[in-house]
């Protein structure tokens, strides 16, 4: 018998130990988690557990939720729950059952970027550049990319985004590699592209990346210029400053900040908001007052 096992069996086991277990159990010992409904039920911090579990397969996850959500159960810990739920109750009874059942297309996608890492590294963020560009199809990222173009072409192949269920492109978005968040980031439902942003594994480049990239929602631009932590990074709020889809309140406070070169390359810039390289140029002129 498992440690996990011997956990579920004795009645002193507090349900906060078990949550804590099913973020890092794997195999035969999820499915014990999975199988105690009551427990799931009265706990719902398992069923989080079970979700951000990358170990967990999404059928034992969507099995865990769905229970959740016939019970009227809410699970705070994921993202865009009540969609989701309203998803699930409005589905068939027999197309419930299939999607619980083998839901083949997510296990395969996160394998998929699992083999990514495990064969390129971090190059899957380069690679996610070639198709991270603005809605002019412009470049948005300064950081040096790998051949881009063919990888993009293999990934697409073999990573199909559209067989997925909003569900599982919200989870693929917190669990998946740099490639799925950098493809999720632009996805047309802003819960998943939140997911994304939010994602555990999320590094500072992507987020610059992310900042100056004016195919993703104003809620991802909208989140990091309100996240203190990323504002630090002077290369983010560089971004955020010259996306026209940052709103222009929250880059007039960021313009101050900005390096003299920078606050005059704004002032130039016919891609942003007049109001802001207006009041770059009299920032630039207030500081140097002596300049031609």
């Amino acid at each position: 018998m498992s440690a996990i096992a011997d956990l579920l069996a004795d009645p002193a086991t507090g349900d906060d130990a078990i949550a804590r277990a099913a973020a890092t159990a794997v195999g035969a010992d999820l499915e014990l988690i999975a199988r105690d409904e009551a427990r799931l039920l009265r706990h719902s911090a398992i069923v989080a557990a079970l979700f951000a579990n990358a170990q967990a397969p999404m059928a034992l996850v969507n099995r865990a939720v769905a229970a959740c959500v016939r019970a009227g159960v809410r699970v705070d810990g994921i993202p865009g729950f009540d969609d989701i739920a309203a998803a699930i109750k409005a589905e068939p009874i027999e197309a419930a059952a299939r999607s619980t059942a083998a839901p083949v297309a997510f296990d395969e996608a996160l394998a998929e970027s699992r083999r990514m890492d495990a064969a390129e590294g971090d190059s899957t963020a380069d690679a996610a550049a070639a198709a991270d560009s603005d809605d002019e199809g412009e470049p948005v990222a300064a950081a040096a990319a790998a051949p881009a173009q063919p990888a993009r072409a293999r990934r697409v192949a073999v990573i199909d985004f559209s067989k997925l269920k909003l569900f599982e492109k919200i989870r693929l978005a917190t669990l998946g590699n740099a490639f799925c968040r950098q493809t999720l980031l632009r996805d047309s439902n802003r819960l998943v592209a939140m997911a994304a942003i939010r994602s555990p594994g999320i590094t500072d480049r992507e987020v610059i990346r992310a900042a100056g990239n004016r195919a993703v929602s104003e809620d991802v631009i909208r989140y990091i210029a309100n996240s203190k932590e990323y504002l630090k990074l002077y290369p983010v709020k560089l971004s955020l400053v010259g996306n026209p889809k940052c709103p222009l309140a929250l880059t007039l406070k960021m313009l101050p900040t900005l390096r003299p070169d920078d606050l005059k390359n704004i002032a130039r810039s016919k891609n942003v908001p007049n109001a802001l390289s207006t009041a770059a140029r009299k920032l630039s002129a207030t500081r140097n007052p002596n300049a031609s």
